[in-house]
């Protein structure tokens, strides 16, 4: 093969790894880095690769050979944990010469449309979700049963009509729609029975499959890289959805008092109650469950759903720790985050897969999603609480973020000094 021509080529091989990944919701820097090891097989004396959540552009240089550079956008795709998986063991495989250039890309144009799971299970994993956090919020195994069914209601709304909507804005306005009005009617016909129902544990329960816990947790993860303006990306990206979700809710409540079966006031909590030792065991569990039904959205592969559950479970269960004993939920963040990186760090190691896969998953029912819902939806709603909630949900933000980084920052120390004790 002409040299220059297979330099193009691998230049294509490695944006479209860099595709993948950024589509499937890797952090900026891992697709950066994915890109760079990929190009520095050729020898190079400059391989540089910068990329967006929008676009990536890949620059090969050297005195004695020509430049190369490509710049290719970025169109949106769904999250899809095992796509990076995937995508990182053919590059760790090219990159240490156990398969060709064409092998890798024959595997990557395979990857690019890799589904795990089929559509009627990732519906029961939206289900299984919005039960497990109405329970994790503090809701009745009543208030989870009727998320369960909203649920069902919203993936079939999401799976089967978010294509021919085509603007994913009106569409997770929709469901949000769609689970308050059905929360509404469970709740309207449990009033006239004498049976209690808790609207708010199954409202804010069941839009977190709508919030964007991936879009928040990797603007975290960039911020921690020094990727500032993918960071700003994705914040945006994150209000927006929050946005379309707060709409959404407003509009079913709307429509229900319009109807006549939505109560007049509609309080949204604030803090979990989940204390004591039953409380903490329901809040561990609930929390690995609601993980398992993410597993199954986001594509986790099917060897890492158990490590993810017990990552957010841990997790979980220290924020619970730290905010039933006085350290606020700013503090308890901080500390839920710490062990969650710990958690991640280990089981990417020994189980020999991107960290990515379990943090996303071990710090999901810890990051604001749902804040950020809050306070877009008392910003709507002209509501005095907005600015308090805002303020919360960036603290929270900013101790998960600090929890990240201090707990990296410790095992990094640790491994750069075990490495040294080994060379002497």
């Amino acid at each position: 093969m002409e040299e220059s021509f297979y330099y193009r080529e691998l230049v294509d091989m490695a944006i479209l790894a860099g595709q993948i990944m950024i589509s499937a919701g890797a952090e900026t820097h891992r697709v950066e880095d994915t890109i760079s090891r990929i190009l520095q097989t050729t020898g190079f004396s400059q391989a540089d690769a910068f990329v967006l959540p929008t676009g990536i552009t890949v620059t090969l240089s050297d005195e004695k050979k020509e430049t190369l550079s490509v710049t290719r956008r970025i169109m949106p795709g769904s999250n899809n944990l095992s796509r990076i998986y995937l995508v990182n063991n053919v590059s760790r495989d090219f990159c240490s010469g156990k398969i060709t250039l064409d092998d890798a890309k024959a595997r990557l144009e395979k990857i690019k449309n890799e589904h795990i799971y089929g559509r009627f299970v990732k519906i029961i994993g939206v289900m299984l979700t919005m039960g497990m956090f109405s329970l994790l919020f503090g809701g009745s195994l009543l208030d989870a049963a009727v998320a369960l069914v909203a649920g069902f209601a919203m993936a079939l709304e999401n799976y089967y009509l978010r294509k021919f909507i085509g603007m994913d804005f009106l569409c997770d306005a929709l469901c949000a729609a769609t689970i308050t009005v059905v929360s509404l009617l469970f709740v309207y016909g449990a009033m006239k029975s004498g049976t209690e129902l808790h609207l708010q544990y199954i409202i804010v329960g069941g839009i977190m499959p709508l919030v964007p816990g991936v879009a928040i947790t990797n603007a975290v993860r960039d911020v921690l890289k020094g990727d500032f303006i993918s960071a700003c990306a994705r914040m945006v990206e994150a209000f927006m959805i929050a946005a379309a979700v707060a709409v959404g809710v407003g509009a079913g409540i709307f429509f229900g008092r319009q109807v006549g079966f939505a109560p007049e006031a509609i309080g949204f909590i604030t803090n979990i109650t989940r204390s004591g030792f039953v409380g903490y065991a329901v809040g561990f569990l609930a929390a690995a469950g609601s993980i398992i039904g993410f597993s199954f959205i986001l594509e986790v592969p099917k060897k890492f759903v158990f490590a993810s559950a017990i990552t957010a479970a841990f997790g979980w269960t220290a924020y619970l720790l730290g905010f039933y004993n006085g350290m606020g939920d700013v503090w308890a963040s901080f500390l839920g985050a710490m062990l969650a990186e710990l958690l991640s760090y280990i089981f990417a190691r020994v189980l020999k897969a991107p960290e990515t896969i379990f943090l996303i998953c071990g710090i999901i029912p810890m990051v604001p999603g749902a804040g950020i819902y809050r306070a877009v939806y008392y910003l709507i709603s002209g509501d005095p609480l907005a600015a308090s909630a805002l303020t919360s949900t960036l603290m929270i933000a900013g101790a998960i973020a600090l929890g990240l980084i201090t707990m990296y920052t410790v095992l990094d120390m640790l491994r750069k000094g075990i490495m040294k004790a080994r060379k002497k």
